[in-house]
């Protein structure tokens, strides 16, 4: 450790001693079931863990979330004509 440059042991090492830990999904991060496996094992071990891979897993819940919410809310405001919540418009194919 007495070797190492200044700058690289305060990336790596809090002044307390504790040393920051860098983890890499063994799959393809760009797959979503890999990444979803990765983090939430991370997070499982570590729930404050943080970092590029945790940050897309949250944000793309987050997305999720929002279209969900922003469908049923919308779903909830259309008029029920025949006892379903179309709107009453007539379906054409």
């Amino acid at each position: 450790m007495a070797s190492l440059p200044a700058d690289l042991k305060r990336a790596w090492l809090a002044p307390e001693g504790r040393a920051r830990v860098e983890a890499l999904p063994k799959g393809d991060p760009d797959d979503t079931a890999a990444l979803r496996q990765f983090v939430t094992a991370v997070l499982a071990v570590e729930p404050a863990a943080t970092g590029p891979a945790v940050l897309m897993y949250e944000a793309g819940n987050t997305v999720v979330r929002a279209f969900v919410e922003a469908g049923t809310s919308r779903w909830r405001q259309l008029p029920y004509c025949c006892g379903s919540p179309c709107g009453g418009f007539p379906m054409s194919f």
